[in-house]
């Protein structure tokens, strides 16, 4: 959306050097990843963090390992800081957003890990990842598990969550001070995997599941709106992507067919028209909002998850002409469990794919669109800035430093994105009203928080030949302001839908008898039956008697149509109602497991014991911290134990949630104490300490080994510089006597840091 007054000093301004694009753009050579980014997110610090897999095979898990990216590193190989997750929890297939309130990101669910592998089924944990300090620490957890769930950051700074596997029945809010709190909302007939989630101008959330039900939550989250279905002609799926590219303006495409939806939920009732199609179907396609406003797909396949039709090539949308246009081709085919992400430098992070599927893809590349590189083939020069301030609220000015400012035609905002399954929630561009002075700019964030959503945004400033500067990081507070601030752009160019046929009668009837339910349906009606939100089975007969039934219970039937899964309730067809049957007794308490530790020589040996058999991944924890995980195996030896080190272990019930289970002394020391005693023990060694060395060539490092490792990360400044392996220095040409340096090595899963002086 370009303001009036954009318009004019755009117009005003002196125009940019010079200079050919090249439309293709160019890809960075693909290089390894350290897993497959199932997950990517670009945090409040501008880092990327990864996770899904145990590492570059394919395994699922989030269980074990996590990846923090810097991105100027400047390739796809450096820059990693792989980390253990020492939380419980898995969070693979979760859903990931970045709170407003503390910047860091905070994920909801995933997957339960048992018996040494994936459950399948959902949990309800919240886990933070902490933006500076780089660890996860648990949180307290939400009503209902969720697997495969969505969410959508709210005007006020809070967490809107719905959907994921288990979590079918109501949604949730969250915020850091008042934890999860359930909503009193039905969302049973809506289906659960990653419902498509948008904050649009009025305050409203607008979605729509992958079955094409489009929904509307009221602000104040009280009430849930159906609006009918689109899409019947398959365009809607769980491979297909959608964006908010404009307030209120949603551009839908991918999965089952090559069809694009233009969707304008501004209004009291969405309306749907049909774009232009794409090149060819992408099923498992990623959707990038670009700083220019066009929209780039990337990846998928013409056959679900299969080698067949891939689209390696970036194809882009472009709402001045409504038209999808192919440009340049990556590496390698990117399927389902692939990502794309936008990055501080306009390019896009394109990565993942596997786990399943017939490609095992623990590596990434860098696009870079059309408005990076010139003809010649080389970087395009950009507008450059500095700010004096990165945090704003909606309505305040942003004063720009530049002097680039007189070449400047757009003043762009686009919300930091966490992606996965083909969805970014977050991603909204936004254009603000600047003036223009000689070497300033004066840009206004609108005074809407449902337009500006709070959160991590990135700022561009975009020349006249279209060219983006690089990104820097605000963040824009949490407000109750809310509403439009400028009438939507009109839709783009495109074909109108034809009409839609009549729908289909689907009819459901429900008896309640003597000792249980009967349901019968209508062949349209479908043929599986889900019992309060849980699957119950298949049965072709279109008709099922639940012995178990009782009146408290609901059931949906649903059919498998050419459009996707369609459900309908089961209506109560007035017959006398069997009494209420009393609950069952809650099951007794699960029994305490044991853990008993005795010192060795050598350490401290720990034998625990669940009784109930129920579990054989185990989480060791040392003084309060995670240690390891140990699989089928009920001891394990810290070869570092400590006299006085406390232990505790951590393992699942089924039905009963985490168990926790500190370790008591048993018996005394194994080893007979020696005659006489032994003598004093020597000192301990100095410990690792790094030194700086200023020279003329520049600064140079040199480190103590640490014990068991011979590759060392550099950091300057906080960041990362480079690797060095099999050395203990190193020079840094580029260094200063004002830099701080430090050296980090990670053996058996702990990290010493060296600050350097």
């Amino acid at each position: 959306m370009v303001s009036v007054l954009t318009m004019v000093i755009g117009l005003l301004a002196a125009p940019a050097a010079a200079v050919t694009l090249d439309p293709n753009g160019s890809w960075e050579e693909l290089g390894d990843w350290p897993l497959i980014a199932i997950h990517a997110a670009l945090t409040s610090e501008g880092d990327v963090i990864t996770y899904g897999t145990r590492g570059a095979f394919a395994s699922q898990s989030g269980s074990f390992i996590y990846d923090v990216w810097d991105p100027a590193s400047g390739d796809v190989e450096g820059g990693h800081d792989t980390l253990q997750n020492e939380t419980p929890t898995d969070i693979f297939c979760n859903l990931q957003l970045n709170d407003p309130s503390s910047g860091n990101l905070v994920m909801f669910g995933g997957d339960v890990f048992l018996d040494g592998q994936a459950q399948n089924y959902g949990n309800a944990d919240i886990v933070e990842f902490d933006a500076t300090t780089r660890a996860l620490s648990s949180l307290p957890g939400m009503t209902l598990p969720r697997w495969y769930g969505s969410g959508v950051t709210l005007p006020d700074g809070r967490i809107y969550i719905q959907g994921g596997l288990n979590g079918e029945a109501f949604p949730e809010v969250w915020d850091p001070i008042n934890g999860a709190q359930a909503l009193d909302m039905d969302t049973t007939e809506l289906y659960w995997y990653y419902p498509r989630l948008f904050v649009v101008p009025d305050g409203r959330i607008f979605g729509f599941d992958t079955n094409g039900r489009m929904f509307t939550v009221s602000q104040d989250l009280t009430t849930l709106t159906q609006h009918g279905k689109f899409a019947s002609s398959g365009v809607v799926g769980d491979g297909s992507s959608a964006v908010q590219y404009a307030p209120g303006k949603i551009l839908q495409f991918g999965g089952r067919s090559n069809h694009t939806y233009y969707i304008d939920a501004n209004g009291p009732e969405p309306v749907v028209t049909r774009g232009p199609n794409m090149s060819a179907r992408r099923s498992w396609v990623d959707a990038v909002l670009l700083p220019d406003g066009r929209v780039l797909a990337i990846g998928g396949s013409g056959v679900k998850n299969e080698l067949d039709g891939t689209k390696k090539s970036a194809e882009i949308w472009d709402p001045a002409t409504g038209e999808w246009t192919e440009y340049s081709m990556g590496a390698v085919a990117r399927l389902y469990h692939s990502t794309a992400l936008l990055l501080p430098d306009a390019s896009v992070l394109v990565a993942g794919g596997g786990a399943p599927g017939p490609l095992v893809n623990a590596n990434a590349e860098i696009y870079k669109p059309g408005y990076m590189v010139t003809a010649g083939g080389v970087e395009a020069p950009r507008p450059e800035y500095s700010l004096d301030d990165t945090e704003y609220d909606v309505g305040d000015t942003i004063t720009i430093s530049s002097g680039d400012a007189a070449q400047v035609a757009s003043v762009r905002l686009v919300k930091n994105g966490a992606v996965t399954h083909s969805f970014n929630p977050e991603q909204r561009l936004i254009d603000l009203p600047f003036t223009a002075a000689i070497g300033e700019l004066q840009a206004t964030i609108p005074l809407s928080s449902s337009v500006v959503t709070p959160g991590s945004y990135l700022l561009f400033l975009i020349d006249g030949a279209g060219v983006p500067s690089e990104a820097k990081i605000i963040n824009v507070a949490p407000s109750e302001t809310t509403g439009p601030v400028d009438p939507p752009p009109p839709d783009p160019p495109g074909p109108i839908d034809p009409p839609e046929p009549p729908p289909v009668q689907r009819e459901c009837a429900l008896r309640r008898e003597q000792g249980g339910v009967t349901l019968t349906w209508n062949a349209a009606a479908g043929t599986n039956v889900r019992k309060n939100g849980s699957w119950a089975g298949k049965f072709p007969e279109l008709s099922w008697f639940d012995p178990t039934g009782v009146a408290a219970d609901f059931y949906v039937v649903i059919a498998n149509t050419a459009d996707g899964k369609i459900s309908t309730d089961c209506i109560d067809d007035g017959a006398p109602v069997d009494p209420p049957v009393p609950p069952p007794p809650p099951p007794p308490p699960p029994l305490d497991g044991e853990c008993f530790v005795t010192p060795v020589g050598g350490g401290n040996s720990l034998v625990f014991t669940d009784p109930e058999n129920n579990d054989d991944n185990w989480n060791i924890r040392r003084n309060d911290s995670w240690l390891t995980k140990v699989f089928n195996n009920n001891s394990y030896v810290d070869i570092e134990g400590q006299a006085g080190d406390s232990y505790e272990v951590r393992y699942w019930i089924p039905g009963a949630g985490r168990q926790d289970v500190p370790c008591v002394p048993e018996g005394g020391p194994v080893d007979p104490p020696p005659e006489p005693p032994p003598p004093p023990p020597p000192p301990p060694p100095e410990p690792a300490a790094c030194r700086v060395t200023t020279t003329a060539e520049g600064i140079e490092l040199e480190w103590d080994a640490v014990p068991g490792e011979n590759r060392y990360s550099v950091r300057r400044n906080g960041k990362w510089v480079t690797t060095v392996q099999d050395a203990l220095t190193w020079m840094d040409p580029a260094g200063s006597a004002a830099d701080s340096y430090e050296v980090r090595a990670t053996v058996a899963g702990v990290r010493t840091e060296l600050d350097c002086a």
